[in-house]
């Protein structure tokens, strides 16, 4: 069967990245979606880096981390980018070229702990899955491809300095780090890498890191900085953890990008908070500040701390745990839907998403919506939308719209509730991406695409509008 031609997608970074023509494509299937890869991590590792840099990325499959990065470092930097598989490293090549990106290096190498050969393995859902396997290319499955160390690569391409490397190589991040000892040990990169193997945790690449010297970090759920993992449990979301040794760090929290320890902020901003003084949705609420619980004002009080950038990182870290402690004692006490939907928003900056998965369940199930208490709406985006005297309609839109998104990294993996999205696309405060999840997830099961969804689809807020359109969207999906 002949491959599918491929498309060109706009991203909100404001890159353009190839992928192929076919919804069963997960980079795709995200990017039409979402319009940026699903990875929190993605927008950070773009952040930690700056004109001049050097970075590797291993793993680089069409491209959504190391084109954006490749523009960050600029043409005084270096980007390079390990994709063993040709048709995924050729339309890797033709984004480099749109972009016109010539930091950017691309490998078709994969790399592991020895030289030598390999076979890329398809693992089921498209190249992001390919797995790197010693055994020979059998039954027409698998292509074979060079074997390198990161060690061996930095040599022959002279690469000093390595300022960031992220890992997702499918299983193989251990071996790539067995094979980059000297690398890891003269240099001090942030190491990004994946820790889903499985769907279980893999501790390798952690005890093979902290041997040497690194110290290990995870990603807090709104992105903003990494803060120190010790060993305690996390979301089932997570993939990726970061690595660093202490001068890295030391210089990632000057630019603000590193926590090393919480520290208790020392004033918190007075009763009525910088979240919500100044909120459009006020107006529409009769409150008592007299009688305000003032549990729940220090909790939104603490959060406001964690927002401000200006505050050093480990203030921000320890008034982000002390936003959660208040406000889990506030919902403890009175679980109203106020209450819960500003602890859902709360716990999913602090990476808790679960927590605020289960917050968003109660509010959705709730009957009532009193609305008699000041509150945060679940989702940041509605911080810049008036309830338009509908405020109920909003507060539940804010509910139902951040459940959808924290549900699963995509409807790729996981079907949307079709009624409960079909409600929103009814709302005026509908986000462009909830008819974008109705559209691919009825083109992908072959169905028609309500007409109800035409005029959403293809007015303004959407990138790829030219490809949303539901006829040439159902060409996407005819294998």
């Amino acid at each position: 069967m002949a491959a599918k031609s491929s498309i060109v997608l706009q991203t909100l970074v404001g890159l353009s990245i190839c992928v192929p023509g076919d919804l069963e494509c997960m980079t795709t299937y995200v990017l039409l979606e979402q319009e940026a890869w699903f990875e929190k991590e993605a927008e950070f590792a773009n952040r930690c880096l700056s004109p001049g840099m050097t970075a590797i990325d291993v793993g680089a499959n069409y491209g959504v981390y190391c084109l954006p990065m490749a523009r960050a470092v600029g043409q005084t930097g270096r980007v390079v980018a390990y994709e063993p598989a040709a048709e995924t490293a050729e339309l890797l090549d033709e984004s480099r070229a749109l972009n016109d990106l010539g930091a950017l290096a691309i490998v078709r190498r994969a790399l592991s702990n020895i030289q030598g050969q390999g076979v890329l393995v398809p693992g089921g859902v498209g190249s992001e899955t390919n797995a790197l396997s010693a055994g020979p290319a059998h039954g027409g499955l698998g292509e074979t491809v060079r074997v390198s160390t990161l060690d061996d690569e930095r040599r022959r391409l002279e690469l000093d300095d390595v300022d960031f490397i992220k890992i997702d190589a499918e299983g193989e991040e251990s071996r790539i780090i067995e094979g980059a000892q000297k690398t890891l040990s003269q240099a001090s990169p942030l190491v990004m890498f994946e820790i889903s193997l499985r769907e279980q945790i893999d501790l390798r690449p952690i005890q093979a890191l902290t041997g040497l010297g690194y110290d290990i970090y995870r990603l807090v759920g709104d992105g903003s900085m990494i803060v120190p993992w010790n060993g305690e449990p996390l979301d089932v979301w997570e993939l990726n953890l970061f690595a660093a040794k202490p001068d890295r760090a030391r210089a990632l929290q000057t630019r603000g990008l590193l926590a090393t320890s919480p520290k208790p902020p020392m004033n918190l901003p007075g009763a009525w908070s910088v979240s919500v003084q100044d909120a459009t949705w006020l107006a529409d609420l009769s409150i008592d500040m007299a009688a305000a619980d003032q549990t729940l004002l220090a909790g939104l009080a603490a959060y406001d701390v964690w927002r401000n950038p200006v505050c050093p990182t480990n203030e921000r870290y320890g008034a982000l745990i002390l936003a959660q402690e208040k406000l889990a004692a506030a919902v403890e006490a009175r679980p109203n839907p106020e209450r819960l939907s500003t602890r859902a928003r709360v716990a999913w900056a602090a990476g808790s998403r679960g927590l605020a998965m289960r917050c968003l369940g109660e509010i959705l199930n709730a009957r009532a919506l009193p609305m008699s208490e000041v509150f945060l709406p679940a989702s940041p985006r509605f911080d810049a939308l008036p309830p338009q005297g509908r405020l109920q309609e909003w507060f539940l839109g804010a509910a139902l719209e951040q459940a959808e998104m924290l549900r699963a990294h995509s409807s790729y993996f996981s079907p949307s509730d079709i009624n409960a999205l079909a409600w929103a696309c009814r709302s005026p405060f509908v986000s462009p991406q909830i008819p974008r999840r109705l559209a691919l997830q009825a083109a992908r099961d072959r169905h028609p695409i309500p007409t109800a969804l035409y005029g959403l689809l293809m007015g303004s807020g959407h990138l790829n509008a030219h490809i949303m359109n539901p006829d040439r969207l159902m060409t996407l999906a005819v294998l």
